[in-house]
């Protein structure tokens, strides 16, 4: 929202800004309320794609530095979310390099359970918005509020993943990085975050077989099919190949399975009726 005024009365600072008719965040994170992940999921997204804007505007690129669920507002009109109070961050910090005569100075602005320790040192980088945000996801889905949540002794690191035992691991991954205690290990700013979100929701491709996969059954089938005096009812593993590409082949007569594996030898062991066992290598034959 637009910042329209500021003043100081009484020892106390006020700003002025665009009314948002909506409700913030406070009213849908709720204490001991679970939110289910794909609302969780959908939420994240909404914030980043708003924070990817202000965090993208080279080299220009502004921080929060104070995003919490009271600062977010969801317009009743539309349902889209509202990052409220941003240019008020900037604003105040650009009226004390005014009064210190062009001193740049970072104000330690922030909410505990939201901060990182770097901005809490009074060094925010954009990262430090997307710990914000990786925090409201784990409250959000835990119904825990950031200080009551454990944390590493030794690593420093949230302890929260144990509260939500069937979250999906992906998911989990990614909020897990956007909260890591060292700001190098996160997501360095919310575009890169929102990219991690998003991937969430494209199917993950089914395996291909190796290129040459069907031109090795084919000629393991050609093999077999020799041995069809045999009269032999065997098992067949194949390396590198898929179920599908094996059964696509034609069934040579007297193979009653086949089954795909990984193994990395090229050998396939025959059960053969009329003996124990017999181990054929076909190595030097097929390739």
């Amino acid at each position: 929202p637009t910042l329209f005024a500021h003043f100081e009365e009484n020892g106390e600072f006020y700003l002025v800004q665009e009314f948002i008719d909506g409700h913030d965040l406070n009213t849908e994170i709720v204490p001991g309320k679970k939110l289910s992940e794909s609302s969780v999921i959908t939420l994240l997204k909404d914030i980043l794609e708003v924070l990817a804007v202000a965090h993208e505007n080279q080299p220009n690129a502004a921080i929060h530095r104070d995003i919490k669920p009271a600062n977010l507002m969801r317009r009743r009109q539309n349902g889209k979310i509202i990052l409220i109070d941003f240019g008020a961050v900037r604003e105040i910090n650009q009226l004390i390099v005014n009064v210190n005569g062009g001193i740049t100075t970072t104000i330690a602005i922030g909410t505990l359970g939201y901060v990182p320790n770097e901005q809490a040192r009074g060094r925010p980088k954009l990262c430090s918005d997307v710990y914000a945000v990786g925090m409201m996801g784990i409250q959000a889905l835990t119904g825990i509020g950031p200080l009551q949540l454990q944390e590493d002794l030794n690593t420093g690191e949230v302890i929260w993943r144990h509260l939500v035992p069937k979250i999906n691991p992906k998911f989990a991954d990614i909020l897990e990085k956007m909260v890591r205690d060292r700001f190098s290990q996160r997501y360095q700013n919310a575009g890169e975050a929102l990219q991690a979100i998003l991937s969430l929701s494209q199917p993950t491709p089914p395996p291909q077989p190796p290129a040459n996969s069907f031109i090795m059954v084919q000629r393991l089938m050609e093999v077999l099919g020799k041995l069809e005096h045999l009269n032999t009812e065997c098992i067949v593993a194949v390396p590198g190949a898929t179920m599908r590409s094996i059964v696509a082949m034609p069934i040579v007569s007297g193979i009653r399975r086949a089954f795909a594996s990984g193994t990395s030898v090229f050998a396939w062991l025959l059960w053969l009726r009329n003996l124990r066992f017999s181990v054929l290598c076909f190595s030097d034959i097929i390739f």
